[in-house]
This record gives C-alpha cells, sequence and structure tokens, in this order.
C-alpha cells in the first residue's frame, strides 16, 4: 500500500467535492430531471405554503422574511449538508493518513518497495501511530477504541463519584461537615447572605402591607360606616332582637325555660337580664364610669335631647314590675322579656300615626291603642306587638303588656354612634302563661320603613316560653 498515492488520491477528492458544492448543484439538478423524465415522474419541485405574519417588535412592525423557492430549500437543508458531512469525514481520515506518511518514508528505507515490502521499521511506525486514527468498530462489535479508555481516565482526574455513605453519617455531614464548615448544607458566609436577603425582603413586604393598610384607613371614618341604609350590606331594615336569651352554651335555642319555685332558676334568668341591662344603669357620674353615660338626659315625646352631644336615656329601673328589685317578675310566673330594635346607623322611622295608613295584618288590639293615640305627640312610635304563632299558642299566652308603652319613641332615632347611646327597650310582660306548655311567640316591630318576613325574620323575632311551677 502507497500511502503517498492514498493520500494524493484523497487529497484530490477532496478538492472535487469542495469544487462539486460550489457549482455541482445545477448539474445535480438537470440529472434529477432527466431521471424523473425517465421515471415518468413529475419533475418540478412543489411550492410549499406559508402564512405571512406581521412581526412586532420594540414598537416596529415589519413583513416576515421571505418564503425561499423550494429548490433552494433542497440545496440548503440537504444537497450541502451531504457534501459537508462527506467532507468533513474525509479532511478527517486525510488528515490522520497525512500524520503517518513518515512511516511511508522508513518503509522505503528499509528496503521495501512499499509498508508492505518495507523492513520492520515501517511496520513498527504504523503500529504505533494507529490508536491514533479513529476508526468505527464493526456492527456487533463492543470493542472500545484506545482513546475512549484513555478519554475516561483524564475525566476520572476531574471528577469522582462521592463516597458511598450510609443514612446516619450521611444526616451528621449534612448537620455539620467539618472539612468544608458547612452547617445544614450551607457555610457561614451563605447563611448571613440569605438571611440578610430574606430580612431585608420581609421588610420591604412589611413595609408595603403597612402603607396600603395606612392609606385603606384613611378612606375610612371611624364615627360612621363607608356604605348605610341600602348601600349596606344590612341594609335598611332592622331586626328585633330579645333578651334573657339562653346562655353562650346553647348558642342556638331560643328557649326561655324556668321553674317559678324554683329560686336558683328565677336567679339565673334574673341574672341574664341584670348583666345586660347593666349598661343602662350606669350614670357616668363617677371616676370609672362608663364613658358616654353623661351625655344622657331624660327625654319624652315633648322634650328630647337638645345638644349634639346628648342622648336620650333608658331609666330601665321605671319599668314596674319587670325591675332587677322584683326579678323581672319571674317568680310570679309572669315572666318579663325585654325587645330592643336593631342598631341601623342614621335609619329614620316612619310611624305609622294615621288610623287610614294601618295595614291590614296588623292585629286588632294595636289598631285600637294607634287610634286612642292619634294626633298626639305618644303616636310617633314604632309599634310592637307580640302574640301567639300558632292557634294554640295564642290560647296559652295569656295577656301581654307592654312597659313604659307599646314601643320605641322615634325621639331615639336616627342612631347616629354618638357616645353613651344605648337603643331603646320596650319590656313584654307576660301576665299569666299556661304553665307546663311550650309556648311559641312572635313578636314584630311595625313602622312604613319595615318591612315583615317570617321566614327570613325580617322586622320580627321568635322565642319560645315554658314556665313549670313544680
Amino acid at each position: 500500500m502507497d500511502l503517498g498515492k492514498c493520500t494524493d488520491m484523497l487529497k484530490k477528492c477532496c478538492n472535487f467535492l469542495e469544487e462539486y458544492r460550489n457549482t455541482g448543484f445545477k448539474s445535480a439538478i438537470l440529472t434529477a430531471k432527466e431521471l424523473a423524465e425517465e421515471l415518468e415522474i413529475e419533475p418540478v419541485f412543489r411550492a410549499t405554503t406559508r402564512i405571512r405574519r406581521v412581526k412586532r417588535q420594540a414598537g416596529e412592525t415589519a413583513q416576515d422574511e421571505p418564503i425561499t423557492s423550494p429548490e433552494k430549500k433542497f440545496e440548503v437543508e440537504f444537497f450541502n449538508c451531504l457534501l459537508d458531512t462527506t467532507l468533513t469525514s474525509l479532511n478527517e481520515r486525510f488528515e490522520q493518513l497525512w500524520g503517518c506518511r513518515g512511516c511511508y518514508a522508513q518503509g522505503r528505507r528499509g528496503g521495501g518497495g512499499g509498508v508492505r515490502g518495507g523492513g520492520a521499521r515501517g511496520q513498527g511506525c504504523l503500529r504505533a501511530k494507529a490508536p491514533a486514527i479513529d476508526s468505527r468498530p464493526q456492527s456487533g462489535s463492543t470493542t472500545r477504541h484506545p482513546n475512549m479508555a484513555d478519554k475516561t481516565k483524564v475525566a476520572e482526574q476531574y471528577y469522582a463519584p462521592p463516597p458511598d455513605l450510609g443514612k446516619w453519617e450521611g444526616f451528621r455531614i449534612f448537620l455539620w461537615n467539618g472539612e468544608t464548615g458547612q452547617f445544614l448544607g450551607r457555610t457561614g458566609s451563605s447563611w448571613a447572605k440569605i438571611l440578610l436577603f430574606y430580612l431585608i425582603f420581609y421588610a420591604i413586604l412589611a413595609g408595603f402591607f403597612a402603607a396600603m393598610l395606612a392609606i385603606f384607613y384613611q378612606t375610612l371614618d371611624s364615627k360612621m360606616p363607608k356604605w348605610q341604609l341600602d348601600s349596606s350590606l344590612i341594609g335598611a331594615n332592622p331586626g328585633l332582637g330579645f333578651r334573657p336569651m339562653p346562655e353562650s352554651a346553647n348558642v342556638e335555642s331560643t328557649l326561655i325555660y324556668y321553674k317559678a319555685n324554683d329560686k336558683g332558676s328565677v336567679l339565673k334568668w334574673a341574672q341574664i337580664i341584670d348583666d345586660y341591662l347593666e349598661q343602662y344603669r350606669k350614670k357616668g357620674s363617677g371616676v370609672g364610669e362608663a364613658s358616654g353615660a353623661e351625655y344622657r338626659v331624660p327625654c319624652s315625646p315633648t322634650s328630647s335631647a337638645t345638644s349634639e352631644k346628648q342622648v336620650c336615656d333608658v331609666p330601665v329601673d321605671d319599668f314596674h314590675p319587670c325591675t332587677s328589685a322584683n326579678q323581672y317578675n319571674y317568680e310570679e310566673a309572669g315572666p318579663c322579656v325585654f325587645l330592643k330594635l336593631n342598631k341601623i346607623f342614621n335609619w329614620v322611622p316612619k310611624p305609622y300615626n294615621n288610623t287610614e295608613e294601618l295595614p291590614s295584618n296588623m292585629p286588632d288590639d294595636l289598631k285600637q291603642h294607634i287610634k286612642m293615640v292619634s294626633g298626639k305627640p305618644e303616636a310617633n312610635t314604632v309599634w310592637v306587638s307580640c302574640g301567639g304563632e300558632n292557634p294554640a299558642d295564642v290560647e296559652n299566652i295569656g295577656p301581654v303588656q307592654y312597659i313604659p308603652r307599646r314601643g320605641f319613641p322615634a325621639y331615639y332615632y336616627p342612631f347616629t354612634n354618638k357616645e353613651g347611646y344605648l337603643s331603646p327597650l320596650v319590656a313584654v310582660l307576660f301576665e299569666k302563661p299556661r304553665t307546663g306548655v311550650l309556648i311559641n311567640i312572635e313578636c314584630k316591630a311595625w313602622a312604613k320603613n319595615i318591612f315583615y318576613d317570617r321566614y327570613e325574620r325580617r322586622g320580627s323575632v321568635h322565642f319560645e316560653l315554658m314556665v313549670d311551677r313544680a
């Protein structure tokens, strides 16, 4: 084998392919068309279509790149790629054989006509240079080239796999690595940097939250709600509440049950009412009394609070026999239940003070009462009525008395969150309810702007009463 001739032929082949790559595509197209005609195939590239788009970048508008012709696409993506791959492979072989050209000279000096006929000196040279020649293993062979082993050894010099540690040993090193000075996988400087980062991050976050909260509070008024009446969630239809209510452990219950001859049972309910009425009894005359109590003044249908700071007082100690000294008449088996109208800011009642405007579902006894006070100052009242829900309850409830009047006077309204303001109360005295029987009671508030709905408890309140003597 004459290596000189081999390298010369290989070099000429490379030069031919380079020249053919630059100028041979046209002849290749012609040859392909001739073959296509012989095979009766249409010798035309089919043009591909593509939707043209408008590109926008940095505020500029430009059309998409022009569509490349099918011939040009074939030349770039197939013809040139094929020749480039071939040239690269041949050039690598040419360089490897060119490095062995000295072995041919040694073979000739050895007396032979080539390496095969030369001496052992030329053959030894080829054996020495053979490992440097890259040759791919034949199909099915698992032999690795020596260069691959060398590369593996070089890689192992720069990378060593971590030692196989046990679970506890690995956990111990994770807690504290004495060699690297790492605690929980981080050095002291790394911990300092990340702690400083989170300190600054959460400080900025807290500052941003505080700033937003401060801005939000600037939109609120501590004396009045932002949304009022129909614009608010609670609306403009007040409901009724009652006292005493069962203990908090039985918060869902609305039953008032006691034994009239059991002092402990009577005292329990009397104490609940006392606790609720404590705020009504404070006059604010001494040190430590409730704030705002000094602004409460006696009011009547003909005289109300004159100053902007004054509010009308609710004299609960005058609600005889529904007083603390009388234990709210519970011991007499005729208990008192206190009613109040829920507070709605800036709500003003529109009383039924004209007998021609009374609704048809109003109780007859209340209609008679309104006729009696019609045209008087006492008619400006949010009226109250209580009765049994069912026919059996109507029979068992007995006579009902309203103290000190049958409703909530209009001079207590509107509620504007004045200091010392108290909701007006009506004590409902059930004089002789049937004992040993559960009585369902419904109380309603009556005004032109109070709308009644039993199922949603709008403008009314429901509770049960049961009095035992044994």
